[in-house]
């Protein structure tokens, strides 16, 4: 007892820390592992680290993991563990796991006192990733000086976390010469790039590559050199090395959390520079995937749905990015994150048709940020689609007043003035911009578009010509080129157009529908499905292309097709108002008229603006005898698109029902002009002039309207019904053998057929040609309802010929 007493004795005494010296023995114990073996783990885990990607640097902790297994006693092993987890955090971001590891190894290690070597620099690592920036700092200043890189690499990490570039530069320079590899380069090219010096940036970041190729932040930072460069393409290809899209020497980077959203919201950044906002969305989507609460992503993929027309889904976006509490601070590109996403939504809201919630967000904002030009671009819109037209005024103009020479708001004041009705105001202000804001290819797009929205569609072909004479791979003026040539009739022309558009960036948003909708002009809707299914071989998953797919089969006829493939986005996309309005056709081809205008006017309260939308609401309104709802919808259809031909076609079968004939041929002869495929409207034409007793005239009509469907078999019975009202029996006659010959084919016999049948007959009975003309009465008996005319005396004619 004597000896065990003065033993505790002597460690108290002689050992530290003091009375709990127990701890000293424990450093000679089997669980504090060999001592070669512990520094031969700690130089294995830091030469994997020295790639400093993300996977290496998790081997080099297992590696130190595995080694706390067997020797979790040795202090040094446990010091140099916090100082690696801590870089970890430090590097790749928050990570919950490893930050428990921290916690746990530093009770550890501090429960056996304070003198353990190397826990000096190990606690400044773990203040700084603890964001104890100020202590990181103290603890340094006790760090003595000596050749181990990670003291550099410390150092050098809160100097940038302090912003203190400069100092930054030093430490890892320091580091970079005691052999600490990726680690000192990458930590170069971050101080470099705050000091705003690029040459000495990219060196740093050449350097990193060189020693570690499948460094996915170093790859990221040189996709944002080649842009720079003017290299677009090379900086996609680095940014899609920096995901792990591409491989690197063979082998895919697997980069961290935090590196793959920063990589691929890079490549959104790219692809929206280079306005292929198809690409930049597909980018951001897969940036959120990664980080579902980066602000600078969510307002990304906001802008971009909004430029796919899909404001429904801009507007979550950027409510997404209002609830994470976006800075009220200008970042990088002097964009102010809080105004961004306030002014997205209230775009989005807008192109709703919810004006009055638009204008409840944007007050706030524009109270906060009254010299904000766009804050007050955009406050005008609202208020001017609220009808508050003075006030909207005055924003725009101040707008204007703050940044003369940014364009955007004089096309806004312009257009305003044009509303109400001051055109002359409206060109001088338009003047008045010209000789403030230079002249480029982007003012000229834009007002290329402006005119594009007011259907000014010759004013629009010159300002998009005029904007690729500046830059003519200006692929978003040749797009609006190609629209406005369409939607003029000149289709030849705009088929030139989005060729050249095609070569120039086949993925370019809409153009597969363009080229739909120019074979829908044109009456070719095969070619339009095809061109939806070529485009849907190479993005299989994209709703928006299925969307098109499924329109263009309505427009084709295939119904049963297009049904499927609408329900389907209709599942990914519950409030679609295109699925909507395009299931609704599909029941509208199936005859199934009131279903098909609840789905039509369902869509119209979606999408107010949709012209199309309005359209077929009217033309099931108009089916169902509703002259006067399908005349509201009619007319608020050519009011949004006034080049809409299927309108013109329809306003003139109105016409024609209410009496307007000569309205009616006017209408009907602008929708030829417009959509010559629409051949319904050559029949309606040859109805006008029946009705004006203009029947050469009517004749013609018909006769082009079978030569372009010669299987309408109605269309054959009309045609002969008029050739007999001019006394042409025998092109009659051959008219009426069409109409029979293909209505008999129809499963439901059509109302006109046995008529056709019965005036066939009389034709043939007047030739003497008795035996085919009683065939063709019998026929009218089988298919005319009991009572109809002349039934009594044909029925007793063929019981006369049948005694004979």
């Amino acid at each position: 007892l004597v000896l065990i007493g003065g033993g505790g004795a002597v460690l108290g005494l002689r050992t530290p820390p003091g009375y709990v010296g127990v701890y000293f023995v424990e450093q000679l114990l089997p669980a504090a592992g060999d001592p070669i073996k512990v520094t031969s783990a700690i130089q294995q885990a830091e030469k994997q680290a020295l790639s400093d990607t993300y996977v290496d640097v998790r081997k080099s902790l297992a590696t130190l993991s595995d080694a706390r297994n067997e020797a979790g006693l040795n202090r040094q092993l446990l010091t140099r563990s916090l100082l690696h987890e801590a870089l970890y955090q430090l590097r790749f971001g928050d990570d919950p796991q490893s930050a428990q590891r921290s916690v746990a190894i530093m009770s550890r290690v501090m429960e056996r006192g304070a003198d353990a070597p190397g826990l000096t620099l190990g606690r400044a690592a773990d203040a700084a990733r603890s964001g104890k920036v100020d202590e990181a700092v103290t603890l340094l200043k006790q760090v003595p000086k000596d050749d181990d890189p990670y003291r550099s690499l410390v150092n050098g990490e809160v100097a940038l976390l302090q912003q203190r570039y400069a100092d930054a530069v030093k430490a890892f320079e320091e580091a970079q010469r005691h052999g600490a590899g990726a680690r000192a380069s990458w930590g170069l090219a971050r101080a470099s790039t705050g000091l705003d010096k690029g040459a000495e940036a990219e060196l740093a970041v050449a350097a990193t590559l060189k020693t570690s190729s499948r460094h996915s932040s170093a790859l990221a930072r040189m996709a944002e050199i080649m842009l720079l460069r003017g290299e677009p393409a090379e900086a996609v290809e680095y940014t899609r090395k920096a995901t792990g899209l591409v491989p690197v020497d063979g082998i895919r980077p697997r980069p961290s959390r935090r590196d793959r959203a920063d990589a691929w919201a890079l490549e959104g950044e790219i692809q929206e520079k280079l306005d292929k906002p198809s690409a930049a969305l597909a980018a951001y989507e897969q940036a959120l995937s990664a980080d579902p609460l980066r602000v600078g992503v969510l307002l990304g993929s906001g802008r971009m749905l909004m430029r796919l027309a899909r404001p429904r889904d801009a507007l979550a976006r950027f409510d997404s990015a209002l609830s994470a509490k976006p800075s009220n601070k200008p970042d990088m590109l002097k964009r102010i994150p809080v105004v961004e996403a306030t002014l997205g939504s209230a775009q989005a809201l807008l192109a709703l048709e919810r004006p009055q919630e638009a204008l409840t967000r944007m007050e706030p904002i524009a109270a906060s940020f009254q010299d904000n030009p766009d804050v007050l671009l955009w406050l005008g819109h609202a208020q001017q689609a609220v009808d508050k037209n003075d006030v909207a005024e005055a924003s725009f103009r101040k707008a204007i007043e703050l940044s003369p020479d940014t364009f955007a708001g004089y096309v806004a004041l312009s257009q305003l003035l044009f509303k109400t009705d001051r055109p002359e105001e409206a060109a001088r202000t338009l003047s008045e911009a010209t000789g403030k804001v230079e002249d480029s290819a982007e003012v000229r797009r834009m007002l290329g578009y402006s005119e594009l929205n007011r259907h000014h569609l010759p004013e629009a072909l010159h300002h998009f010509q005029a904007a690729l004479r500046f830059d003519p791979r200006d692929s978003s003026a040749l797009f609006g080129m190609a629209t406005a040539q369409r939607r003029s009739g000149d289709l030849a022309k705009a088929q030139v157009s989005l060729d050249k558009l095609e070569k120039l960036e086949p993925g370019h948003p809409g153009l597969p529908l363009e080229r739909g909708q120019l074979c829908e002009a044109r009456g070719d809707y095969a070619a339009a499905v095809e061109a939806y299914r070529k485009a849907l071989k190479a993005r299989p998953n994209d709703t928006d292309l299925k969307m098109r797919l499924g329109a263009a089969l309505v427009t084709a006829g295939n119904v049963d097709e297009a049904d499927g493939i609408l329900q389907e986005v209709l599942r990914d996309r519950p409030s679609s108002a295109e699925a909507e309005h395009y299931i609704g056709r599909v029941l509208f081809a199936r005859n199934d008229t009131a279903q098909a205008a609840q789905r039509f006017e369902r869509a119209v309260s979606f999408e107010p603006l949709r012209a199309d939308f309005h359209l077929y609401l009217g033309w099931a309104r108009l089916e169902q005898n509703n002259l006067s709802g399908a005349l509201e919808s009619i007319t608020k259809a050519i009011e949004r698109d006034p080049n809409l031909g299927d309108a013109y076609w329809l306003l003139g079968r109105i016409e024609l029902r209410t009496g307007a004939v000569k309205d009616a041929l006017e209408h009907l002869q602008r929708a030829l002009k417009l959509k010559p495929g629409r051949h319904e409207a050559l029949a309606n034409m040859g109805d006008v002039y029946d009705q004006l007793r203009l029947l050469p005239d009517a004749v013609d009509a018909y006769t082009q309207a079978v030569r372009a469907v010669p299987e309408n078999g109605e269309w054959w019975y009309r045609l002969g019904s008029l050739e007999l009202d001019r006394g042409n029996r025998t092109q009659a006659r051959v008219a009426f053998s069409e109409a029979v010959l293909r209505g008999d084919r129809l499963f439901k016999k059509p109302v006109w057929l046995a008529d056709a049948h019965r005036m066939y007959a009389d034709v043939l009975r007047e030739e003497k040609r008795m035996g085919e003309a009683l065939e063709h009465y019998r026929l009218f008996l089988a298919n005319a309802p009991e009572g109809a005319r002349d039934r009594a005396e044909i029925e007793q004619f063929v019981k006369s010929q049948q005694l004979h």
